[in-house]
């Protein structure tokens, strides 16, 4: 069955969630002669105002493909996509008149959506995207990005589609990319973002979803992150000792542990009960992205 993504106005919505700016359904995209092999399997999630979702995965997880479903680049799928706004997609390898310059670019796009060579200069300056007079081929990979978040801004995108955005950037432009993206957050854009930069979603991201195999294999929210990673001396046998039932044991080292607060409660009153009860805990952090990558994937 067929259903391309379903375009909304403000009257008569209605969905899993009324703030959604995209609501996904039981997504599925199968390919092959038979159908057999599915890039994306029964996938349902909602991007909310505001909101940037990273999608990390391996390679042939599904992220792209995905992607391109959201952004109606791939029509043929089953279930069902409801968009309540303005979506602007920016493949990994960015989309531009190669003979144009970046201003030349900005220009046509200004035209296509009313916007003024004015509008054009002010969001060129805000982003500090030099050489205007520079063949747009010519730009590095980092300007080639500015120029697509100034196409996404003359177009005044509720929601931004990014593949791979940090991919081949050096340390400075990347940061700068972050910068830019969380500024325009602040400004009520949302994102929908496939990396496999985990370093650089954890900076940014306000729920990670986790995709393998066209399947979401879990979903954490970076914000309330209750997972736990205490470094500690000396040996202690946490099945014996611990009678938390807020806390859960996910894994044990040598001198290190990972737990999990399972239930409200502040994490200094944890780490306090855990040394009231003989933990010689010599650090502990939230469990960097890295770490829940490896454990989620390694089940």
């Amino acid at each position: 069955m067929k259903n391309g993504t379903t375009l909304l106005g403000s009257g008569g919505r209605s969905g899993m969630q009324y703030n959604s700016l995209i609501e996904c359904e039981k997504v599925s995209k199968t390919y092959g002669i038979f159908r057999k092999n599915r890039a994306l399997d029964n996938v349902s999630l909602n991007i909310k105002k505001g909101e940037i979702v990273c999608i990390v995965g391996p390679n042939g997880a599904g992220k792209s493909t995905l992607l391109k479903i959201l952004a109606n680049v791939i029509a043929n799928y089953q279930g069902r996509i409801s968009v309540f706004g303005k979506i602007r997609y920016v493949p990994e390898n960015s989309v531009y008149f190669q003979n144009m310059t970046g201003k030349e670019n900005l220009n046509y796009y200004a035209k296509i959506f009313g916007k003024t060579k004015a509008d054009v200069i002010k969001i060129m300056e805000k982003l500090d995207l030099k050489d205007s007079k520079v063949i747009a081929n010519g730009y590095s990979k980092g300007m080639k990005r500015k120029l697509d978040i100034a196409k996404a801004m003359i177009a005044e995108s509720d929601i931004l589609l990014m593949d791979e955005p940090f991919d081949g950037l050096e340390p400075k432009i990347c940061d700068e990319l972050i910068s830019y993206i969380m500024e325009l957050k602040s400004a009520g854009y949302s994102f929908i973002i496939g990396s496999h930069e985990l370093s650089k979603v954890q900076k940014i991201s306000d729920r990670i979803i986790f995709l393998n195999a066209g399947k979401i294999k879990t979903e954490e929210s970076i914000v309330s992150n209750k997972y736990i990673y205490i470094e500690f001396e000396g040996e202690y046998n946490f099945s014996e000792r611990i009678d938390d039932k807020s806390v859960e044991m996910i894994e044990k080292g040598e001198n290190y542990t990972i737990i999990k607060i399972i239930e409200e409660r502040p994490q200094w009153e944890v780490i306090a009960n855990l040394i009231s009860k003989g933990l010689k805990i010599t650090s502990f952090s939230r469990e960097s992205l890295e770490s829940l990558y490896r454990r989620v994937y390694e089940k």
